[in-house]
């Protein structure tokens, strides 16, 4: 119908005379009306196809926007669960550390029932000549050696330091009132500078092996709580040693050390590359890699041979750690390796 009416409108442009037939305007004012009415149609059809295509869209986008939102909900009900999951671990951290602290107060307060007071009260009199007035660490105080035991000046560190006789026992004692070297402070302290400082860390009943390497469970026989005791400590003689140890010259370099009893004597005793003689964490003599040594040849690879505690006898210990000297830890503390194979630390 288009085409014809195209026809029709071209047949007038080029000047055709001939007179329309009857009722041809009409028709073609008919035909013109429904080619627009077709065309308004076709519009409308493509206004409806869009509004659907934008309705689509919008319905998409819609469900990206709801997509987008579960997503972010789910992110964050996983940190809500990441949170508790935490707070339960730290809870759960906490208890054990209560129960371990419960346990440790329990073993102390069993063991200080049935520990056997020895030596002066010195809440009630003062300590003899010769001891000091320390706690006990079960609620008391009681005179403690002023310095370690000794049978003569040989088992004293030299330099003026002597064996005196107390009311209680013979120890050794500077002539300056301070000290040069641990046996010249009470049974536990360390020589620092000039002064004795507490390094009594409590352990348990003696033998238990709850101190590290170099040092034994001991104190019971002087009426205090047991406390880890450093027992390569020079000598002369047995009987200043902790009780069954002996004195003997170690690492080889002509100056003897007390050493527990066990297996072994002397580094010459042991077989294993990097293997010295020295106190396990069972407190008895055995060979492995923590003991007396003259220089790191002595040590098996990944140790050193240093003074940690500062009276001049070095030892096989692990290399690096938090601490080269008793002075880098607080009172009550050890620079040791808890276990022989850790890197020294603060105990």
């Amino acid at each position: 119908m288009r085409a014809e009416l195209f026809l029709v409108a071209a047949l007038v442009a080029c000047g055709d005379d001939t007179a329309p037939a009857p009722g041809f305007d009409a028709s073609f004012d008919a035909a013109r009306r429904d080619v627009g009415s077709r065309d308004a149609a076709e519009d409308a059809n493509g206004d409806r196809d869009a509004a659907a295509d934008a309705g689509t869209d919008a319905m998409a986008d819609a469900a990206a926007d709801a997509d987008a939102a579960d997503a972010m909900t789910d992110a964050a009900d996983a940190m809500t669960d990441a949170a508790d999951a935490m707070t339960d671990a730290m809870v759960s951290d906490a208890m054990v550390s209560d129960a371990m602290t419960d346990a440790t107060d329990s073993a102390i307060s069993d063991f200080c029932a049935a520990l056997v007071v020895r030596g002066i009260d010195c809440t009630v009199d003062a300590c003899p000549e010769g001891s000091v007035c320390l706690d006990d660490d079960c609620g008391g105080r009681h005179c403690m050696p002023a310095g370690r035991s000794c049978v003569d000046d040989t088992d004293c560190p030299g330099g003026g330091s002597r064996c005196a006789t107390g009311l209680v026992a013979r120890y050794c004692v500077h002539p300056s009132g301070r000290c040069s070297d641990s046996r010249e402070c009470p049974w536990g302290f360390s020589c620092e500078a000039g002064d004795c400082v507490d390094r009594r860390v409590l352990c348990g009943e003696p033998g238990d092996p709850t101190c590290p390497p170099g040092f034994a469970c001991f104190g019971s026989d002087l009426g205090f709580h047991p406390f880890c005791l450093k027992t390569t400590v020079r000598c002369a003689h047995d009987e200043i040693c902790p009780p069954g140890g002996q004195c003997a010259d170690v690492d080889g370099d002509g100056v003897r050390e007390c050493l527990p009893p066990g297996v072994c004597s002397s580094n010459a005793d042991c077989s294993g590359v990097g293997e010295v003689c020295g106190a396990d964490a069972a407190g008895l003599a055995s060979c492995g890699p923590v003991g007396p040594c003259i220089d790191p040849n002595d040590c098996a690879d990944g140790y050193a041979c240093l003074d940690l505690w500062g009276d001049g006898v070095t030892e096989c210990v692990p290399t690096g750690g938090l601490c080269a000297s008793a002075d880098s830890c607080l009172s009550r503390e050890l620079c040791a390796s808890a276990d022989g194979v850790a890197p020294p630390e603060c105990l």
